[in-house]
């Protein structure tokens, strides 16, 4: 009688549905509850699932699994169908954390199994959910993705908005892992404006940053900064201080780009101090790696040395391989600048081994990940081959009702002639309707076609452009050469006909603006033949002025395009400009397009060679013109796609009948230049941004776009 009562006391005190929240108890307590309750009820069902839910939380998987496993079987005898789904679902959950993936992805379908058997919708969609983690975790971002949307179509149905904000999120998230930032900006700006009607501050302060996140991987860095403040001051409120420091982080990279080194300097430090606090390693780390970037390149070698040898010793003491890698790469770096060949050696060999060490773990998680993705993809097809038989079981048995109803229709016939005028005219109805629902189908079938068919064009045409990118050099290398310079790149469609040229030697730096004919795939084509030709003259031929280079590259393009038998007339315009390395010596060569530079606050120009990089009549070798520039001088190179946009005010006296206003010319483009030249160059790309969406608004872009600014 005395246990009884202590077991009845214990349930009322601690409450779980009305029975028992054991939460905060021992485990030893749980234990001996769970040995003086012995009724086999929905009470030892939850009693089971906390005391396996203790568990994990302590770490004990193999006494999670167990008592997890109890209450399953126990839920499954009383067919308590909710406690049953929860149980394989948490199971699932422990694996996961195991990183034995398989037996997890078999415990949340079985879980998922339940949940749909009951009806239990909601439930159901969490664990799609779970499923879609698990998937993202191992690297089948298909197979995430699908499970996602199931939890979304489900989030959907049940009109929860947390749930819908949650999907959006983790869609985002897989779009981020592909590399498509379009896609994961877009599902991220769907779950934050869910979450601004829901006023809920913590997941708001997660979805300004990942779209802040989302900013800085695009590298644009002026729209990524109000987002982090947001979140940050979010942060601040609750006083999370460990996203407080990711947020500092994120914010210290934007204004490092934005070129407002103090703010970088503060935020850095402020990352760095909290992470110090709580003892985050990994995170001590990864900012001191940064900061000794940071300062190496203000040539602040001392701190810039304290900063990285200190994440070096973080990275090797607790084997953040990753950040071992990346501190000796810096280190390789800073000893190469202060003329320590050495101590540079020796950590470039550190850097080559470790580097091979991660590529060899990523080959294997790719290898892994192609497998599971390869039997997920078969599941699925023996999964759709058991729904055709059951269609089949289906269109078996409708026949076979077809022909009962057939029967009885000919019985009424022979005992009521008048009943065959009214079976006929049903019939007639029957076949109508038939043939309107075949037509349908048909519809339908050649409207999946057509959608699938563009799908294929689509993403063919994103592939051509991760191929046209890899042609152009990144934003940081130029920085390197140019650490005062902006580029303007806004290609019309996916791919550009537009592209800039980079490349440097051991005595010149080159630098160029090219239109090739067309935009879209055309123009890209047509890009990647006239950029090749380019690199060649630099690399192959070793030429170093810019007009032989523009010779020799319409004498490549030509022999290019003369392979193919038929009379090919594009070509390119362009603007090449060159740097002498060590005397600092600058000259300069055109194709149809000029060269602009401002000095002592004018704007100046040389007129380019009259003919393009391609066929022309009268062909003459291109002139190369030696450029007397001084520090803090300005050059632009462009092509003409952003003096040549449509727009400006709607009025009957500006727009044609066609609705496409006036082009901004280069009269307006030179008077932006002029007034945002003293600003620094990221925030004078700014303002020509903002002046072209602004003479654009409303009206489509024309063509390809492409601005370079280089201060002297």
């Amino acid at each position: 009688m005395q246990n009884k009562t202590l077991v009845k006391l214990f349930l009322f005190i601690f409450g779980f549905n009305g029975c028992v929240n054991l939460y905060s108890q021992k485990a030893d307590s749980l234990l001996k509850v769970l040995q003086i309750y012995q009724k086999a009820d929905t009470n030892k069902v939850r009693l089971l699932y906390k005391t396996g839910f203790f568990f994990e939380q302590e770490g004990n998987y193999s006494s999670a699994l167990y008592y997890l496993d109890q209450s399953r079987e126990l839920s499954n005898r009383l067919n308590f169908k909710d406690a049953e789904g929860l149980a394989f679902n948490r199971m699932g959950l422990v694996y996961q954390d195991m990183d034995e993936l398989n037996k997890a992805r078999d415990a949340f379908t079985k879980g998922l199994a339940v949940f749909k058997s009951a009806g239990l919708q909601y439930k159901t969609g969490v664990s799609y959910n779970s499923l879609g983690n698990l998937e993202e975790t191992a690297g089948n971002y298909n197979a995430a993705l699908q499970n996602y949307f199931y939890y979304l179509d489900y989030a959907e149905k049940e009109n929860s908005p947390t749930d819908i904000a949650i999907a959006y999120n983790n869609i985002a998230i897989v779009y981020s892992d592909m590399d498509d930032y379009k896609k994961e900006l877009a599902y991220n700006f769907k779950a934050l404006k869910i979450r601004e009607q829901l006023n809920d501050p913590l997941q708001l302060a997660a979805s300004y940053n990942n779209v802040g996140v989302c900013y800085q991987y695009v590298e644009n860095y002026i729209s990524a900064i109000p987002y982090f403040n947001k979140a940050l001051d979010i942060r601040k409120k609750f006083k999370q201080r460990k996203e407080m420091a990711a947020v500092y982080h994120n914010l210290a990279i934007c204004y490092k780009y934005t070129g407002e080194d103090l703010l970088a300097e503060k935020y850095y430090n402020e990352a760095l101090s909290i992470q110090k606090n709580l003892g985050l390693n990994p995170d001590i780390a990864l900012t001191s790696i940064n900061l000794g970037r940071f300062y190496l390149d203000r040539k602040d070698y001392k701190k810039s040395f304290d900063y990285l040898k200190s994440a070096l010793a973080i990275a090797d003491e607790k084997k953040l391989l990753s950040y071992q890698t990346d501190a000796h790469r810096a280190l390789f770096d800073a000893y190469e600048l202060v003329n320590q060949p050495a101590k540079a050696l020796f950590h470039f060999k550190k850097y080559i081994d470790l580097r091979d060490s991660i590529n060899n773990v990523e080959k294997s998680k790719e290898f892994t990940r192609i497998e599971m993705q390869n039997k997920f993809d078969k599941e699925n097809a023996v999964n759709l081959a058991n729904q055709a038989k059951k269609d089949a079981v289906s269109r078996q048995q409708q026949r076979q009702q077809k022909i009962i109803t057939g029967g009885v229709c000919i019985l009424l016939l022979i005992v009521a002639g008048f009943l065959f005028f009214v079976y006929r005219s049903f019939r007639q109805k029957k076949q109508a309707n038939i043939i309107i629902t075949l037509q349908k189908k048909e519809v339908e079938s050649q409207k999946h076609l057509v959608e699938e068919k563009q799908k294929e064009i689509i993403d063919s045409i994103n592939y051509a452009q991760r191929i046209q990118r890899a042609i152009l050099a990144r934003e940081e290398d130029i920085r390197q050469i140019y650490p005062q310079s902006f580029l303007l790149y806004k290609p019309k469609d996916i791919v550009a006909g537009d592209f800039y040229f980079f490349e440097s030697t051991a005595d010149y730096v080159f630098y160029a603006a090219a239109d090739c004919t067309g935009h879209g795939v055309p123009g890209a084509l047509v890009s990647v033949v006239c950029s090749n030709a380019l690199s060649r003259c630099v690399k192959e031929f070793g030429l170093t002025s810019p007009g032989l280079i523009l010779d020799k590259t319409r004498e490549l393009v030509l022999e290019t395009f003369k392979k193919s038998g038929q009379d090919v007339k594009d070509g390119m315009d362009i603007s090449l400009f060159a740097k002498e390395t060590y005397t600092n010596k600058y000259s300069w060569a055109g194709a149809n397009n000029p060269l602009w530079y401002i000095q002592d606050k004018q704007l100046k120009e040389i007129k380019a060679t009259k003919q393009p990089i391609g066929q022309s009549d009268s062909p003459s070798p291109f002139e190369t013109h030696e450029l007397e520039l001084q520090p803090d001088d300005s050059v632009f190179l462009f092509t003409d796609g952003y003096a040549d946009q449509f727009g400006g005010p709607k009025t009957s006296g500006n727009d044609d009948k066609f609705g496409k206003g006036k082009k901004f010319k280069y009269k307006q483009f030179g008077e932006v230049l002029l007034t945002s030249v003293a600003l620094p160059p990221l925030r004078q790309k700014e303002k020509l941004e903002e002046a072209f969406e602004a003479w654009k608004l409303g009206y489509e872009q024309v063509d390809d776009v492409l601005v370079i600014g280089i201060k002297i």
